[in-house]
């Protein structure tokens, strides 16, 4: 686990028990700080899309291809090229 997820953590359950439990408001701040930034995440991060359906029947298959991105130079250069 990385050191900002730590912190992280032990930043959400200090703010649980001091907080939350303990009652005291600088750890509810933090609480409301951390949980809100997890919830704000959640909600901004972006929704998954189907782009297609397939059903396969038996002894079908498909291939998944991840199609790498063209770096600017690379563009630039077939640009012209192509001239």
């Amino acid at each position: 686990m990385g050191t900002v997820a730590r912190i992280g953590r032990t930043l959400r359950r200090n703010a649980v028990r001091r907080g939350f439990v303990g009652g005291r408001r600088g750890w509810v701040t933090v609480g409301v700080l951390t949980y809100g930034w997890r919830v704000l995440r959640r909600v901004m991060r972006g929704r998954e899309e189907t782009v297609t359906l397939e059903h396969l029947r038996p002894g079908e298959s498909i291939v998944i291809e991840s199609v790498p991105k063209e770096r600017r130079r690379g563009r630039r250069s077939r640009a012209g090229a192509s001239e």
